[in-house]
């Protein structure tokens, strides 16, 4: 885009500026505020993971064999 094609467009106020800004810092906390909780809750899982024994894998049933006739 040229310059003069720039100057065609008309000029966004200050207060659309500052809801932009305004905007991306929400979304900048809220982004953060998820990041936290997310290592927050995984911390908890491993915690819990860790203090659970590990559960018994069950036992494969055992086929009978036909016998011979």
């Amino acid at each position: 885009m040229s310059a003069e094609a720039k100057s065609t467009f008309p000029a966004r106020p200050m207060a659309d500026r500052a809801e932009k800004g305004s905007a991306m810092s929400m979304i900048a906390a809220e982004t953060k505020a998820r990041v936290e909780k997310t290592a927050k809750l995984r911390l908890m899982r491993m915690e819990q993971e860790a203090a659970a024994p590990p559960p018994e894998a069950p036992a494969k049933p055992v086929r009978k064999r036909k016998r011979a006739s």
